[in-house]
């Protein structure tokens, strides 16, 4: 089986004034993600990655931001969500604790 569009290329966001003129035209408005969809094929959302502390519960997006995201790209557009930071520093930390103290019984 082929499929020609098993790689796509992305970055880790859109959301970049400082790539007007470079990615985006003047003017382009508030909204990037339309005309970086032109540009590349795959994205990273990282907002709700950074957007979690400890002591906060995990938030998932909101629905209608993820409606409007989805709605200014083609259908063949992929977007990559990073997992919380919040999740994933207990679930390391938990490992690293339980494979320290397995490692310290096995001495």
């Amino acid at each position: 089986m082929h499929n020609k569009n098993i790689l796509k290329i992305g970055t880790s966001s859109w959301k970049y004034d400082s790539w007007i003129g470079l990615i985006y035209p003047e003017g382009v408005g508030g909204n990037y993600l339309p005309e970086y969809a032109q540009h590349y094929s795959t994205v990273e959302i990282d907002q709700w990655f950074w957007s979690l502390f400890p002591g906060k519960v995990p938030k998932l997006p909101d629905s209608p931001i993820a409606e409007e995201y989805n709605a200014s790209v083609p259908d063949t557009f992929k977007f990559s969500v990073k997992v919380p930071n919040s999740i994933i520093c207990r679930k390391l930390l938990k490992f690293m604790i339980n494979t320290e103290i397995i490692r310290r019984m096995s001495m």
